[in-house]
């Protein structure tokens, strides 16, 4: 913003419809960072067990509450993407016959009034115009889109469609997720997955697997915003026992003496 004001602020001094750039004089505002949450496996089990509760309560005549929000939940966690790009996939691209099976992210979903007057749309690109993205699927993600693909009737078709067959709004999805979640997960949210893949395929495979894996442009931002790294030391516990070892003379006893 400040760099968009300080172009106008030029142009109208040099026209002289403003005296000075006064946008020159000012800083901008330092905010603080939150540290990076992924969930632990103990913590997705949780969360998935508490969505296949929320999914069989009883209440209101109708559908079950967040019919697709299993189904959107392991998909997140499956391919590490973007809640809206996994909210634009349809049949054609997805491939669960390949070997290995596949899923292709080649749009985005654009939120009601996002842009002006516009309602909830697909947009036939991702992210920053990026291009298309596949990720491996693992077996957990093959479950969840079978029925998906199953119920979706032609390539264009929409995998998580709203009753009516169009657009699932990214807001329902989190609605249903805040209401299916106990208090302490509460701070869990859609793009909290994204995070938790790029922390796990971090840990076993390296940050740039992760980077990879999340189709970021520089390693940097998977590291800096999405790989939850613990405060913990290196195990340096002989360096200090045999420091402390020393006996009167100055001399470093074996470790063991």
């Amino acid at each position: 913003m400040r760099i968009i004001l300080m172009g106008m602020c030029s142009l109208a001094a040099r026209y002289d419809v403003l005296p000075v750039n006064s946008v020159r004089e000012t800083q901008t505002p330092k905010t603080k960072r939150k540290p990076v949450r992924a969930a632990t496996p103990e913590e997705f089990g949780r969360i998935r067990a508490a969505i296949r509760d929320y999914m069989k309560r009883e209440g209101k005549p109708g559908p079950k509450p967040g019919r697709l929000l299993f189904a959107f939940i392991a998909l997140l966690m499956a391919t590490g993407c973007r809640p809206n790009e996994v909210l634009a996939l349809r049949r054609c691209d997805v491939d669960l016959d390949s070997d290995p099976p596949t899923v292709t992210v080649s749009g985005t979903l654009i939120d009601h009034n996002r842009i002006p007057g516009k309602p909830l749309h697909r947009q036939d690109f991702r992210k920053g115009g990026a291009s298309p993205h596949t990720v491996l699927l693992p077996r957990f993600g093959v479950e969840a889109l079978r029925d998906l693909v199953s119920e979706a009737d032609h390539p264009l078709a929409p995998l998580f469609a709203n009753r009516k067959g169009g657009w699932m709004s990214l807001a329902n999805m989190r609605r249903a997720l805040r209401a299916a979640l106990p208090e302490d997960l509460g701070w869990v949210t859609p793009h909290s997955f994204r995070r938790t893949v790029a922390t796990i395929v971090s840990d076993h495979l390296g940050p740039a697997a992760a980077q990879r894996q999340l189709d970021h442009s520089n390693l940097d931002t998977t590291e800096t915003h999405y790989i939850f790294r613990p405060s913990i030391g290196p195990d340096a516990r002989a360096v200090p026992d045999r420091f402390a070892a020393c006996d009167e003379g100055g001399e470093v006893r074996e470790s063991g003496e």
